[in-house]
This record gives C-alpha cells, structure tokens and sequence, in this order.
C-alpha cells in the first residue's frame, strides 16, 4: 500500500498537485490541482477499536469547482489492524463501491457515452483529468500491493507448514494452510497459519492459487494472484520455494509463473 501510495504521490506532484496529510480530524489525505481547481479527499468515517483490533474505514470524495465528480458512487475502503507484541500491522484491506439507483449523477454517467479506460490512461491522468480515475488509480494500487502481501503470507506460511510435517513438505491446498475458527488446534489439514479469505483463494480483487506440489514430500511449490476481472488490478505476481515475488504487466498468472520479472 505505501508503494502504491508514493507512486501516487509522485504522479500527483509532477503534474503540479499539491498533496497535504494531517495527524488529526477527520481528514486524512486532501490532493488539490489549483489550475482546474479540483480536490480529492480521503477522509476517516469511523475508527471503532476493540482491544487488539482496529477497523478503520476511510471514504473518497471528489470535486471540482466545488461540484462532486464521483458520478453517485460512493467508495469505502476499510483497513483492518491487530496489535502483536505490542507492535500494530495491517490484517485485513477491503474495498467496497456503493450507488444509489435512484441518483441522477450516477443515472446520468451510466446513460452517458464515454471511451473505455485504460490501464494506461489510469496511470497516466492528464492534470485535469476526474477525480473519480484518481480514486480508482489508488484502489488498483491497494488492491496490488495487498495482493503482494497475500503471496509473501504464503511463502511464510509454507515454510512454517513444510516445518510442522516434513512428512508433508509443502502443500497445494489452500485449505491446509487455513482453518482459523474452525475450531481445535492445528492439524495437516488445518494448520491455521492464514487467514480465511486467502484460504478461500479470494481476497482483496485477486484470486490466490497454489500449484505444483511434488514429490513425497512435496520439495516445491508455486503460488499466483490474479487480479479476478480488470478493474481490480493491472498486474499478477507469483512465488515460489525461493521466496523471490515476480510480477506479470499482463495480468496473467501463467505469463508471471513462466517468465514473471523479479518485483523490486
């Protein structure tokens, strides 16, 4: 996410946007271009902490020359956090996209022609571009980085499953390596070491896949995410025993898996 976060930040400063952060109030990020006299606000709309665990959910609002341009959809993107040892770190990333039926911005943006988008034209918004593409740009970068964190969650979890049965060695069963709440204590085929949603394979726009397993016991292994449609990510990234992340540009597991250059 801070990856995603400072290219963003880059883009927005070359193209002559000013960038400010605050410590406290309900803002937490405000992005304005004085030459077409936009703004983009990433503001907090709730903080709800429960002991060890902090949910936070943050919204995105766009406007210029004080008329909103997110067209009725309304964006959410909410940031789970546990405390371990006395140290916070990000569990859990969602995003979620709300409309209204019944608003006429977004009934009029649907009804209303318009060139598709680009991987290429998100990363590359004019300075007078929407607000709403900006948005969409910090998701697509989210989404990936969260996805980055999913692949090296899977090579840690591995490693520690390959450990605790070396009968085993690695496995190809998501499942294997989940099994939180399921209730008793870790076993082969629960060992509890992910979380639910990445034992599902599902998780933040992509899809996790784990792949050749063999041998007895299995020496190897692949992992893969995918972004699940277009809009979720541009890029696919992949493991495996080594530890080393590569990428894909096209999205493609078996592109990154094949050839995938080294992520940096």
């Amino acid at each position: 996410m801070l990856t995603g976060f400072s290219a963003m930040t880059s883009q927005l400063s070359a193209r002559g946007q000013q960038l400010q952060t605050f410590e406290a109030g309900p803002t937490l990020v405000l992005v304005e271009d004085p030459a077409t006299h936009g703004k983009f606000e990433i503001t907090v709309e709730r903080d709800d902490l429960r002991g060890d665990e902090d949910e936070i959910e943050l919204s995105f609002h766009g406007s210029k020359d004080g008329e909103t341009q997110t067209a009725g959809a309304k964006f959410r993107f909410t940031v789970t956090m546990k405390q371990e040892l006395g140290t916070w770190r990000v569990n859990d990333i969602s995003i979620t996209v709300g409309v209204s039926l019944t608003d006429p911005a977004f009934l009029k943006a649907m009804t209303t022609p318009r060139p598709a988008t680009t991987s290429a034209a998100i990363s590359e918004v004019p300075a007078g571009g929407s607000s709403t593409v900006t948005a969409m740009s910090a998701m697509t970068a989210a989404n990936e980085s969260a996805a980055v964190g999913g692949v090296r969650s899977l090579n840690t979890a591995e490693v520690s499953y390959a450990a605790t049965y070396p009968a085993h060695g690695f496995t190809c069963m998501l499942s294997d390596l989940g099994g939180m709440g399921s209730g008793g204590g870790p076993t082969e085929h629960q060992a509890m070491l992910i979380d639910p949603r990445l034992a599902y394979g599902r998780k933040n726009g992509y899809v996790f896949t784990l792949s050749g397993c063999d041998g007895t016991p299995a020496t190897r292994y692949s992992i893969s995410a995918a972004p699940a449609d277009p809009t979720s990510g541009t890029r696919a990234f992949c493991s495996d025993e080594s530890g080393v992340i590569r990428f894909s540009a096209d999205g493609r597991a078996d592109s990154c898996l094949n050839s995938g250059k080294p992520l940096r």
